[in-house]
């Protein structure tokens, strides 16, 4: 849960003019606490593809406001093999509201889930939006034809883009390519 600002007594007072000519004077305390989250939105996914997610952020100001955003992965989820991303800040006008655009990938199947912060800087006031995401097995992304005359070679050479650290093992389990042609060597 993003820092909340320290909880401090508010003072204030309430006037009221009866209609008698006597008047009453109180004397308002009270403490603000964290905000509550803004709204989970849950998603579903298949793995590797690019999900956008809409989240609306809403000022509560007369006035325009500039939100610095911060992105943070939940404790069980691996950021190794999910990205959670979108600008750095947001300006929103008056009493407006703007949807921010987060783009929610995940290389790999299960459960996964972020916290979006908002915050502004001038006054440390916030507000954030919770994602959850259920991460199916990815479709197939394409399938290669390869034709040849009888007694041919045909060959295609097939780049894959590891999209994890260099330092990170990739590896691969002994079915992964697989062809159900006995001609046919992989």
């Amino acid at each position: 849960e993003p820092p909340a600002p320290p909880a401090r007594e508010l003072t204030g007072s309430l006037f009221f003019a009866l209609p008698n000519g006597s008047a009453e004077m109180y004397q308002l305390r009270g403490t603000s606490g964290p905000p509550e989250c803004e709204g989970t939105t849950e998603v579903e996914t298949p793995a590797k593809a690019i999900l956008p997610v809409a989240l609306p952020v809403r000022n509560w100001l007369p006035r325009a406001q500039r939100f610095e955003v911060a992105i943070e992965l939940d404790a069980d989820t691996p950021a190794a093999s999910t990205e959670v991303d979108g600008t750095p800040t947001i300006d929103v006008a008056a009493l407006g509201t703007v949807d921010y655009m987060v783009k929610f990938k995940a290389y790999k199947e299960g459960s996964a889930g972020a916290r979006v912060t908002f915050t502004n800087v001038e006054t440390g006031e916030y507000l954030y939006h919770d994602i959850k995401a259920v991460v199916s097995e990815p479709g197939v992304i394409d399938t290669l034809s390869l034709e040849s005359s009888i007694r041919q070679v045909a060959r295609r050479l097939i780049t894959i883009d590891n999209p994890l650290p260099a330092d990170m093992p990739l590896t691969f389990p002994d079915e992964w390519w697989t062809c159900d042609d006995p001609d046919v060597q992989l």
